[in-house]
């Protein structure tokens, strides 16, 4: 080789390297853009930045980590000015993987994983006024379970798009605290609240107000209702009670019947006893109210002490007075026997509360009756007997048929009917997506046949047998063909089919256009599928009802009438309460035993019967629902929850004389 060809070797060569050392290595991030790149560890590769511990600093940023392909990746840190501080992995130039930020502006704090730049999966959130959110994120925001507590709240549950979405527990200290469902921040659904007072409501919410089916307890039992809810107020039909002390004068108001925004509306039943000393006194109406006040037809009895005169009237209220046509029958009490004694009548107008047009006035102690026309309780004009009986009978309004009256009942048996259906068909899908567990019986997970009876027992208060084969073949309901199916009634599976011998093994709730909702062991959930054809259909053992036949009764043959007989005999003996050892475990109606809630334990009495118990030592009262069996000791007639214990004041005793009173019986 001649020196001209080692000559042209060394020319090449000084034009590859100076090639080389001019090269410039691109990189893709807008705020570092322009800004100096060590030179010691930048390697080019393709014309781009590539390789590990490069620095890069700009005007607006600054960066001390990997490059690949001219993008920022793995793991470096990263430095936006006055905006945020990121130390942790890096892919294709965002933070993606495990990393933390400080951002500068708001002095806020994460630390958890990301991908693509925003925060996802499981991290820590400390905001600047000690707030800590530890638990998921979705797309920057907190998604899935997690905790937020500071120093005056606490919230464990689950999230979506940043607000509380689904199940969780929220408190707040020396506040209010909440366990149940929650939509978009707000009470939605089944849940408990603990008023910062110390009352309850369990029962649904929508928008924060109960809304609904629900229970309200007040701390000293001063208030006690249980019925529908609706934007918060009372309203369809409830069991109201109230007690007010004030000095030595004692009084308990209760109502039974349908309310309207808060108010008495519609057909109810009102009770005051006002006590004061050793004199009470005892109202009764039971008739047709509006917006709070007597209106309509009504019955309205009163009854005192020996000093005291009784009455009863029944006939029409207008604005909360007697105003129309009416009966008032005076009583008179006898000294010796204290028995009520008819001493007069009525019968005739009234307005104002007082005779006023055309009636009579008989006595019974053989007084010449008065028969004509009344002006502001005062006998004005004696008119003739005939006449007046003519112009009564004109206007009498008793005098409707049996039959009428039983129709109307049946038409309203029928309403009531209708409404049930539909809160049991709205609570079935209400609680869709709800999770499965073996032997579950809510409110946070269900089996099957736990599933269907809670759902009848919270939408319409009918108590069901607790297993699917026992809720099919007990005498209870009446058994359907598909073709009568409407929505709440229940359909019966068997999931095995081995022997052909159609044993139920699964229920759900029909809601309507051959769909059923029910506890799926194959989907872990509640679920809403078609039966109409597929595996449901093939494993149909049979439906049945336990509504009630919405068959209004034929003219021809009216139905027989039961009078609804009132329980209000008081039931005099010992009382107990359960230890702590038996919470959580089952009761004999099927639910988990809670000792912070106001139930009982009785030998004879249907589950779900509310009675009202009284501490004969101290007078205090309790209202409380049976759900168990008991107590098997032979001098005690009834077993309380320690929370009811803890109202009559009787932990320490142990044992105490106690009355009860059935207040709501249920079949």
């Amino acid at each position: 080789m001649n020196v001209k060809s080692y000559y042209l070797i060394f020319l090449l060569l000084s034009f590859s390297i100076s090639l080389s050392f001019g090269q410039t290595c691109h990189f893709d991030d807008p705020h570092l853009q322009g800004g100096e790149v060590s030179r010691a560890k930048r390697k080019c590769k393709a014309g781009e930045l590539h390789g590990e511990n490069i620095s890069v600093k700009s005007a607006e940023a600054e960066y001390k980590g990997g490059f690949k392909r001219g993008l920022l990746s793995g793991e470096g840190k990263y430095i936006l000015y006055g905006k945020y501080e990121y130390k942790g992995l890096f892919d294709a130039g965002k933070f993606h993987g495990e990393g933390e930020i400080k951002y500068l502006d708001t002095k806020d704090f994460y630390k958890g994983q990301w991908s693509k730049g925003k925060k996802n999966g499981q991290g820590e959130y400390r905001y600047a006024d000690g707030t800590v959110y530890s638990g998921e994120f979705f797309n920057d925001k907190r998604e899935g379970k997690g905790i937020l507590k500071n120093k005056k709240i606490e919230y464990d549950g689950e999230w979506k798009a940043d607000k509380k979405n689904g199940y969780g527990i929220y408190s707040e200290k020396k506040g209010i605290k909440y366990e149940g469902n929650w939509s978009d921040d707000k009470y939605h659904g089944k849940g408990r609240l603990e008023y910062a007072n110390g009352d309850v409501y369990e029962g649904h919410f929508s928008n924060n107000k109960p809304d609904g089916f629900g229970e309200f307890t007040s701390k000293n039992n001063a208030v006690y209702y249980k019925g529908n809810y609706k934007n918060g107020n009372y309203n369809g039909k409830g069991f109201l009670k109230k007690i007010t002390k004030s000095g030595r004068l004692n009084e308990e108001l209760s109502y039974e019947g349908t309310f309207f925004k808060g108010t008495f509306h519609g057909k109810g039943r009102l009770k005051l006893i006002s006590q004061k000393g050793k004199r009470s006194k005892e109202t009764i109406y039971d008739g047709e109210f509006k917006k709070g006040k007597k209106e309509g037809m009504g019955v309205l009895s009163y009854s005192g002490t020996k000093r005291e005169q009784a009455f009863s009237y029944k006939g029409e209220f207008k604005n909360d007075k007697i105003n129309g046509y009416g009966v008032y029958i005076w009583y008179e009490t006898m000294r010796r026997t204290k028995t009520k004694k008819e001493s007069s009548t009525y019968r005739g107008y009234f307005k104002n509360g007082l005779p006023d047009g055309y009636g009579i006035r008989s006595y019974k102690d053989g007084t010449t009756s008065k028969i004509g026309r009344f002006k502001a309780g005062k006998f004005v004009e004696k008119i003739s007997k005939e006449k007046v009986l003519a112009e009564l009978a004109e206007h009498e309004k008793f005098k409707k048929s049996d039959d009428e009256q039983e129709n109307r009942s049946e038409e309203r048996k029928v309403s009531e009917t209708s409404t049930n259906r539909q809160k049991i068909t709205e609570m079935a899908k209400e609680l869709i997506g709800s999770r499965r567990c073996s032997g579950g019986s809510g409110p946070k997970c269900f089996d099957c046949s736990g599933f269907s009876k809670y759902v009848y027992q919270e939408a319409a208060g009918i108590e069901i047998p607790r297993t699917s084969r026992d809720q099919f073949s007990v005498s209870q309901g009446r058994k359907i063909n598909k073709t009568e199916l409407k929505p709440g009634d229940l359909l019966f599976f068997d999931t095995n089919k081995r022997d052909g011998r159609n044993r139920v093994t699964h229920v759900g709730i029909y809601v309507g256009n051959n769909t059923m909702v029910h506890s799926s062991s194959s989907e872990m959930k509640v679920v809403e599928v078609d039966i109409s054809e597929g595996y449901y259909k093939e494993n149909f053992v049979g439906a049945k009802k336990f509504l009630g036949d919405e068959d209004l009764p034929k003219k021809n043959s009216p139905p027989e009438r039961k009078k609804k007989k009132r329980n209000n005999k008081l039931l005099y003996g010992k009382a107990s309460y359960y230890a702590d050892k038996f919470n959580g475990r089952n009761t004999a109606s099927g639910e988990t035993f809670d000792n912070n809630k106001y139930t009982a334990a009785h030998r004879e009495l249907p589950f779900g019967t509310m009675v009202e118990v009284t501490n004969l030592k101290n007078k205090r009262s309790v209202i409380v629902k049976i759900n168990d069996r008991g107590p098997f000791s032979k001098d005690r007639i009834i077993d309380l929850s320690k929370k009811a214990a803890s109202d009559l004041d009787f932990i320490r005793d142990g044992v105490v004389k106690v009355s009860v009173r059935v207040i709501e019986q249920k079949k």
